[in-house]
C-alpha cells in the first residue's frame, strides 16, 4: 500500500514538470490599484486674543526690579526697570488654557527697547507649575522695530518629566538682563499671539 501511494507521487510529480515551458515567461501578477492617501489637513491657526489684552497680564514676582504693564497699539507692553548690578528680573503671568498637542509653533510679535542686553523667557506651565517648559528668546539680538518670534513647542530649551502641551493653563514671560549684571531700563511689547500645526 505504501509502495502504490509512492509511485502515485511520483507519477504526479513528473507530470507537472512536463507540462512546464521553460520557454514561457512567468505569467505577470494581477496590477493592484495603489490605495489612494489621504489628503493632508490644511494647517491650523488658533489666535490666542486674550494675550493681546493688558488686563490678562499680572506682575507675578520681581527679582531687584520694578514692573508695570500698560496698553500698547494692539497688545501689551511691560516696562521693566532693573534696579540692581546684579541677578535682576521681572516675571508676569497670564491664564492659558489650551491643548497644543496637535500645535507645531507658537508665534508672537514682540519689539523691545532697553539700554542693557536683554533676555526673554517663555514659560507654559499646568495648573500645577511645578510642571513647566520654557523656551529662551534672546531679544537683544532682534535690533530696532518689531519682530516675529517663533517658538517650536515640540522643542522647548527644557521640560519637566510631567510636562504635556494637552494640559497648558498659564504662560509666564520673564524679562531678564542678560548677564545677570547690569542695571537698566527694557521696555517689552508683545502682541499677535497665535499657535499653528
Amino acid at each position: 500500500m505504501a509502495l502504490a501511494t509512492t509511485a502515485l507521487a511520483t507519477i504526479t510529480l513528473v507530470a507537472s514538470c512536463k507540462d512546464a515551458d521553460p520557454a514561457r515567461p512567468p505569467p505577470t501578477p494581477a496590477l493592484t490599484k495603489p490605495l489612494a492617501m489621504a489628503p493632508r489637513p490644511p494647517p491650523v491657526t488658533r489666535a490666542l486674543p486674550e494675550l493681546d489684552k493688558p488686563a490678562s497680564w499680572t506682575v507675578s514676582s520681581v527679582e531687584n526690579a520694578q514692573a508695570n504693564i500698560t496698553a500698547a497699539g494692539s497688545g501689551t507692553q511691560f516696562a521693566v526697570t532693573l534696579t540692581t548690578a546684579n541677578n535682576s528680573w521681572a516675571d508676569v503671568f497670564a491664564p492659558l488654557t489650551i491643548d497644543a498637542t496637535a500645535m507645531q509653533t507658537l508665534t508672537f510679535q514682540i519689539e523691545l527697547q532697553a539700554d542693557v542686553p536683554t533676555v526673554l523667557y517663555v514659560y507654559l506651565k499646568h495648573q500645577d507649575p511645578a510642571e513647566a517648559c520654557r523656551f529662551r528668546v534672546d531679544v537683544s539680538a532682534f535690533g530696532a522695530g518689531p519682530r516675529t518670534v517663533s517658538l517650536p513647542l515640540a522643542d522647548p530649551e527644557w521640560k519637566t518629566a510631567g510636562f504635556s502641551l494637552a494640559s497648558v493653563a498659564v504662560m509666564h514671560l520673564v524679562v531678564d538682563d542678560a548677564s545677570d549684571a547690569d542695571a537698566g531700563r527694557a521696555t517689552l511689547g508683545v502682541s499677535g499671539f497665535q499657535i499653528k500645526s
